[in-house]
């Protein structure tokens, strides 16, 4: 356990510290990219911690993730608790550190912290955090528990920036508890974070058991298998 808990710190650590770190030096002026960069900052840091941890903690990196492996009984609930407190001591380091190297530059944009823009209700937000959520753990179920695509952490860094492009500047798109943490800790305004908790959460797990419910049953496969032509015996000489 050990080993997997310090994965977990070390996976979610550089999801925020490259992450933030791209919208610090996106909205300076020092990096040009924009959302694209932001979305990028983000992406990559999951796809290289999902190859470099994923063998060693299964790379959650996100207590929804973690909750929603909980709530489909793949995950112990003492474990979990342990997951989730070390991707939150990630998330609070990551940030720490950030304060010292970004220090110009993330005063600027409030640490990075995920808040609604003004125009977007809590319950808007709430809808876009589900959704997208909804899709990262849609993909992270199909395409990494149930098919293991060697392409996963590919397709899941995707998924990342897609939910950043499509909705960063209205909710920050935490698709991540913890990613919301380390910012809203050190800016020190919770307001509306418990949209970035609930959000996530209801959307991991609704993705999880969508992932589950669309899995074919062994009966449905043999059928399908039975129906498919046979090249030896359905060709016409």
């Amino acid at each position: 356990m050990p080993r997997r808990l310090l994965a977990e710190f070390i996976g979610t650590f550089a999801i925020v510290y490259c992450g933030v770190g791209a919208i610090a030096l996106t909205s300076s002026g020092l990096l040009n990219g924009g959302l694209v960069g932001v979305a990028f900052g983000h992406g990559f840091a999951v796809m290289g911690m999902i190859y470099a941890l994923g063998a060693v903690s299964g790379a959650h990196f996100n207590p929804a993730v973690t909750i929603a492996f909980f709530m489909t009984r793949r995950f112990a609930l003492p474990d979990a608790a342990l997951y989730i407190l070390a991707q939150l001591a990630g998330s609070a380091t990551a940030t720490a550190l950030l304060t010292l190297t970004h220090a110009s530059s993330l005063a600027q944009v409030g640490f990075g912290a995920t808040l609604l823009a003004t125009g977007v209700s809590p319950l808007a937000g709430l809808a876009i955090e589900i959704v997208l959520t909804f899709f990262l753990a849609l993909v992270i179920f199909r395409v990494a528990v149930r098919e293991q695509n060697p392409l996963a952490g590919v397709l899941i860094g995707l998924t990342v920036m897609m939910g950043i492009s499509a909705a960063g500047p209205l909710t920050g798109v935490a698709l991540n508890p913890a990613r919301a943490f380390g910012p809203a800790l050190f800016l020190g305004d919770w307001r509306n974070h418990w949209v970035m908790w609930l959000g996530p959460v209801i959307g991991a797990a609704l993705g999880a058991f969508a992932a589950d419910a669309l899995q074919p049953k062994p009966l449905e496969i043999e059928t399908v298998a039975t129906e498919l032509p046979n090249p030896r015996t359905d060709v016409n000489v």
